[in-house]
Parts: C-alpha cells; sequence; structure tokens
C-alpha cells in the first residue's frame, strides 16, 4: 500500500541545545546543509561544525533566559543538552540541575502564545532490560544504567507531553554507532589497544543500532513531518545480538573476539557500564508510516560500521 503524503511543518529558524555534543553536532551539521537560520546555545566546548552561518548564545542549561527566544521565535527547538555527572553522586546532583532547568523551559514555553515545537532528546535505555522482547512507545519506564539518573531531567517533559498542552515530541534513540560515541570508547580503543573485539558477557543481549547520521536525519525527519505530542523510538537496523554484533566487527577488523564477563566484567567496568553493555532491547514504533518514507544513509549494519571504522582510521591519521 502507498504510503500517504506527509504534512511538512513550516521551518525557517531552528535552536538547537548540546550543539557541540555527540547527537547536537550531527543534526547541526544536518541542518547547516538546508537554508536555515540556525542558532546554537554554548556553554564550555565550541561547536565542532565547519559550517558558516551557524549563530551561537553563550550560555548553560542553568542560567540560560528563555525570554532571549522572544526576538528569535525559532520553528523549533531541539533539545540535546543536560548537566553532565561522571559519578553516581554527580549523575543525581546533575538531575536535580536538569530537572530544574527543564521545567524552567517547559514553563516558559506555556507563556508562548505560540510556542515552538519542542523536540527532546531521550534514549531507551529507560524502557530497562526487555530480553528479546520488542519495545514500542507504549511500554512503561523503568530506567536502568545511566538513565537512572538522568530520567529524572525528562520527568518535567514527560509529564507536560502527557497533558496535551505543548506542542512537544520526545525522540528516544537506540545505541547510536559513531565517533565519540560508546563504540568508539567501549570497542574501538579496545580493538586498537587490544588487538581483539570486545564480547561483553554471553553476548546474548539484543542490541538495537543506528548509525549518527541516520539519527540527526530521523530526528529532523520527526521535527518536519511528526506530529506533535508523541514520543518517537528512532529505529533503523533490525536488532542484533551482541555476539552477531562483535562478530560483524571481527569480518570488518579481522581481529579475534576475545570474551569478557563475570568477575573480569564486574572489576573492570562500573555497575552504569556493565548494565548499559549488557542491556537487551529489541526496539520498534508504532509510527511505521512516518519512518518509512525517511530515506536511510545507512540501512546495511556493515555498511554504517565500515564508514565509522574509516572515520575513526581518519582522525587517528590527523
Amino acid at each position: 500500500m502507498e504510503n500517504e503524503k506527509l504534512n511538512s511543518r513550516t521551518i525557517e529558524r531552528v535552536f538547537v541545545t548540546g550543539a557541540s555534543g555527540f547527537i547536537g553536532s550531527a543534526l547541526v551539521d544536518l541542518l547547516s546543509r538546508q537554508e536555515l537560520d540556525i542558532r546554537c546555545l554554548v556553554n564550555k566546548s565550541p561547536l565542532t561544525t565547519n559550517s558558516t552561518g551557524v549563530g551561537t548564545v553563550q550560555g548553560n542549561l542553568i542560567n540560560f533566559e528563555w525570554r532571549f527566544l522572544e526576538g528569535y521565535k525559532p520553528d523549533i527547538i531541539y533539545h540535546f543538552a543536560r548537566i553532565p555527572g561522571r559519578t553516581k553522586k554527580e549523575r543525581q546532583h546533575s538531575a536535580i540541575q536538569n530537572a530544574k532547568a527543564n521545567e524552567r523551559l517547559i514553563n516558559w514555553l506555556q507563556n508562548q502564545q505560540n510556542p515552538p515545537l519542542l523536540v527532546f532528546g531521550s534514549g531507551t535505555l529507560v524502557y530497562g532490560n526487555h530480553g528479546s522482547d520488542w519495545v514500542n512507545e507504549s511500554a512503561e519506564v523503568h530506567p536502568v544504567s545511566f538513565q537512572r539518573e538522568y530520567f529524572e531531567a525528562e520527568r518535567p517533559v514527560l509529564q507536560a507531553l502527557k497533558q496535551k498542552g505543548l506542542p512537544i515530541n520526545i525522540v528516544r534513540p537506540p545505541w547510536i554507532y559513531g565517533t565519540g560515541s560508546w563504540f568508539e570508547w567501549f570497542f574501538w580503543k579496545h580493538m586498537q589497544e587490544k588487538k581483539a573485539v570486545p564480547l561483553y558477557s554471553d553476548g546474548q543481549n539484543y542490541m538495537s543500532l543506528i548509525h549518527i547520521d541516520d539519527c540527526a536525519g530521523l530526528i529532523h525527519h520527526i521535527g518536519k513531518y511528526g506530529e506533535a505530542g508523541e514520543i518517537y523510538n528512532i529505529t533503523s537496523h533490525a536488532p542484533i545480538r551482541q555476539r552477531k554484533f562483535t562478530e560483524q566487527l571481527q569480518t570488518i577488523s579481522e581481529l579475534p573476539i576475545k570474551k569478557y564477563s563475570g568477575t573480569r566484567l564486574w572489576w573492570q567496568f562500573s555497575r552504569e557500564a556493565r548494565e548499559a553493555l549488557t542491556f537487551s532491547l529489541k526496539s520498534t514504533t508504532k509510527h511505521n508510516s512516518l519512518f518509512e518514507q525517511y530515506q536511510y544513509k545507512y540501512p546495511d549494519l556493515e555498511a554504517g560500521l565500515q564508514s565509522i571504522f574509516q572515520r575513526l582510521k581518519f582522525s587517528e591519521g590527523n
């Protein structure tokens, strides 16, 4: 059956938070190739994009005055900034600060006559471990790993979305592979240093994966065509068991697989990292018609991984 044509939202001005981060920088790169007026909230880290015409506003989530946007009037706010924390205690403190910052944002939106669409970045770790079960946006949240603390920042946004009073979308990507991500820290660096592909635990957990370019592309696709007031699990490749994922890496790298389990896994990683690495979820979506009209850059996992290998090799060579 032929898909119905999607209604496009008029977008001229876009405001991005977290623009120097992993997802935010990829999103700004994508947006800068379109005829849009883009401005980004920048705290300590400068923008990584080389694109001209992208404006910056200095500030952070705690002290940024959202009324600044009343003179700019963005059509969309892509919100991917959060105050980080390295330890559990730091993350708990950051979660409180992030929640208060998001409450300020929601309050500002509620006071606008025609508020912009808010696209808020989350992740599938909020659903918890589901083994081999398929999980869509209707699932209850049971945050695990780093999301135990960070989910507190999402609560004000999720509550506002459920109340249906504001134009809000929450996007929940699965494992996003790319440079500067978990893939680089937990796989690539290990492969370079140990000359082996790591397999964490028994490798039977399911990984839902998406290339960073397609993650950014789908986020903007949702911004343009998605219905406000919805949660979107961003999907791409079919879920794959971690063992199969490492076998793909083995094929590309021609390195042996080295298993980490038991006490070895326990002592090498924090509880949060262990949970993330062995977390199992098959992410799916209720919004198939929307995603079917997006043209994936990397619909094939092997091709996507090859592209990341090339980028990492290039960056190390420079």
